[in-house]
């Protein structure tokens, strides 16, 4: 028996002014939703604003007084030797030993890693080259396990100028 996968009739039978039609009522949809996204993002903004000032003037003074403190510390290092921070009811301030790698020479480093045979101080990234891949393909070269896939897509694109419009530009 037969499995019907697919019967076009329905739309076949739709003439050109139908289908304008339907596209009307689509374009329409997404300029309300272009109006309706572009108002959210005014309030957004608008917000945004709002309490990115309230936390400025909610930060005022904080940056002389935390150069301050920076200032304090470093003048006074003897002082943050053990322990190496001061605790109080608001939290700890003081000094951290600290290091990190600096890597001077990377192309001098990775050779002497692969010459003692040091893979753990490097990971190699492979990756495709799509473009190249396409262009051995059409070129008439078989790859296994890649293809050219062809074929038609439906689209629709709405008038940037209505879009424009929808969103208050």
């Amino acid at each position: 028996m037969n499995q019907v996968l697919i019967d076009n009739r329905k739309f076949k039978a739709v003439d050109a002014d139908e289908a304008d039609a339907l596209f009307a009522e689509i374009a329409g949809i997404e300029l309300q939703a272009a109006a309706i996204g572009a108002d959210g993002d005014a309030e957004v903004q608008r917000l945004k604003d709002k309490y990115e000032k309230l936390l400025t003037d909610a930060k005022l003074g904080l940056e002389e007084k935390v150069e301050f403190l920076t200032q304090y510390i470093q003048a006074n290092t003897d002082r943050f030797q053990k322990p190496r921070a001061r605790k109080t009811p608001e939290g700890t301030y003081g000094l951290r030993t600290v290091s990190n790698l600096e890597i001077e020479d990377p192309k001098a480093l990775l050779i002497y890693a692969k010459e003692n045979n040091l893979t753990d101080l490097y990971e190699i990234n492979v990756t495709l080259n799509k473009k190249a891949i396409q262009k051995a393909i059409s070129e008439g070269m078989t790859i296994p396990g890649a293809r050219i896939a062809d074929g038609e897509r439906a689209f629709y694109k709405i008038n940037q100028e209505l879009l424009s419009k929808a969103k208050g530009k």
